[in-house]
């Protein structure tokens, strides 16, 4: 059990180790696989209003950015935006992998994590002080949280959900739709298939860094709650992008215990500009997430 109030942060570090493409790799995928005539141009064809034409000249734009992020690209190429969101979506729905939640490997930081959660009952599970806020799309966390609360306590989904009123998952940039025990209507289930529902599912869901959404403002004020009562804050794989520390506050964080994260493969130079961003506050690891939990995070 945890039971420290502790938030943690999660970047698209945290998710690589399941198969998600993140950064420069997730830029990639969409420039070779959305290709015409690859298996991300079909998908998007087959799933949205978007012609080739229209592929092809995102893609022409895209390649010549001079930046290898995909969302840095359609800040400054608003125009693209939805085209941009639809490739996103292909490239991140088809690794929704249930295996790779769950296999037993050493970088498996959710079910590491998901040990020391552990409780008799799950009304007890629930008592666990913990949120988590992602700036990921990808559902993998609430996924393997509600699948495993199921099976260890033998209980429906549906029963699971109301864990997360008292353990909850915060997407601040949206995600690949709501899962079908978070919404029956409109959820869809964690699997790589792309049809269309799951395209419009995503085309609404899944919220650009530098749009202007109304209901994003409820989410990072609830976000900027949790992280200021919290005694603990772990960040993980997150990319210290100025405009998110800012818009979190990062920076006038005060925990009364850790303030700590992972910098995987940083530089001396880069973790201590990542450092000063954050006022000096935080330490800072160059380790993976789960070295950093088993090293440095407090789970107690």
């Amino acid at each position: 059990m945890i039971t420290k109030t502790t938030v943690f942060v999660l970047g698209a570090g945290a998710s690589e180790p399941y198969g998600l493409p993140v950064g420069r790799a997730l830029y990639q995928s969409v420039l070779d696989h959305c290709r015409v005539g690859n298996s991300g141009c079909i998908d998007i064809l087959n799933t949205t209003p978007f012609t080739e034409r229209h592929v092809t000249e995102f893609l022409g734009e895209l390649k010549y950015f001079g930046l290898s992020s995909v969302d840095a690209f359609l800040e400054k190429q608003p125009s693209f935006l939805e085209i941009g969101k639809a490739a996103i979506a292909a490239m991140l729905i088809v690794k929704e992998d249930n295996d790779a939640l769950w296999a037993v490997r050493d970088a498996n930081w959710m079910m590491y994590l998901y040990g020391h959660m552990m409780a008799d009952t799950i009304e007890q599970f629930a008592d666990n002080k913990i949120a988590f806020i992602t700036f990921n799309y990808d559902r993998s966390l609430e996924h393997f949280l509600s699948v495993s609360l199921s099976k260890t306590y033998h209980k429906t989904l549906r029963e699971c959900a109301a864990v997360f009123d008292r353990i909850p998952v915060i997407h601040l940039h949206g995600r690949l739709g709501s899962l079908p025990w978070q919404n029956e209507n409109v959820g869809r289930d964690y699997n790589p298939i792309i049809d269309q529902h799951a395209m419009n599912v995503c085309l609404r869901e899944i919220k650009i860094v530098h749009e202007d959404i109304a209901d994003r403002d409820k989410d990072f004020q609830l976000a900027k709650k949790f992280l200021a009562e919290a005694e603990c804050v772990y960040l993980m794989g997150f990319g210290f992008g100025k405009k998110n520390v800012d818009r979190l506050g990062l920076a006038e964080l005060f925990p009364k215990g850790n303030y700590l994260g992972t910098a995987y493969e940083a530089s001396d130079l880069e973790m201590s500009r990542s450092r000063k961003l954050l006022g000096n506050r935080i330490g800072l690891y160059n380790c993976q997430s789960i070295q950093f939990l088993r090293n440095y995070a407090s789970l107690e």
